[in-house]
């Protein structure tokens, strides 16, 4: 009876989840870190679109923590969890920040998310975004979070760069 009880606990818990396994619940919505594979900006949206999703939107001081937390967390232990069990392996990605969906792709300078909400909050780093570069080689129209100069601030990217690989944060409404 008691082993009746607990599948059938788990069968309404497994229907009812939020979230797809793996991705993590907050404020109704589902965050999924991305480590590997990593990306460019191009290939982040794309990777998060395969998944029903987009490149994480930020709307507040508080999101804009949780999502450096669950990045900072995702990528101290599933980066570094085997280099325990083996010696010497490569660790999934180790790059000092994480896409976001933040992009002026569309015009330059007025800056857009991926999921269409609206941009009411942003956190960047002291000189950016910089709209100097008109070039397309040059231009910078994807958003990552920085952990190096101005720790977990914003800096616009080159989408297309093929140096800037790295992880990134899927985001898409909970159940």
């Amino acid at each position: 009876m008691a082993l009746r009880l607990l599948v059938l606990t788990l069968l309404v818990t497994a229907t009812y989840a939020a979230c797809p396994s793996f991705w993590t619940e907050w404020e109704n919505n589902c965050y999924l870190y991305v480590g590997t594979p990593s990306s460019n900006w191009n290939g982040a949206e794309a990777y998060c679109v395969k998944e029903g999703a987009h490149l994480t939107s930020i709307h507040s001081e508080e999101e804009d923590e949780m999502v450096k937390r669950l990045w900072r967390l995702s990528r101290d232990t599933t980066t570094f969890y085997l280099d325990d069990l083996v010696n010497q392996m490569a660790p999934v990605s180790v790059a000092p920040f994480v896409y976001i969906g933040l992009n002026d792709k569309d015009e330059e300078g007025t800056f857009a998310w991926t999921d269409g909400t609206p941009v009411d909050y942003t956190n960047w780093m002291g000189s950016e975004p910089r709209q100097d570069r008109q070039d397309l080689m040059q231009r910078e129209d994807g958003v990552f979070i920085w952990d190096r100069k101005d720790v977990g601030k914003w800096n616009d990217v080159n989408e297309q760069s093929r140096i800037l690989i790295g992880p990134f944060i899927c985001k898409q409404p909970s159940i």
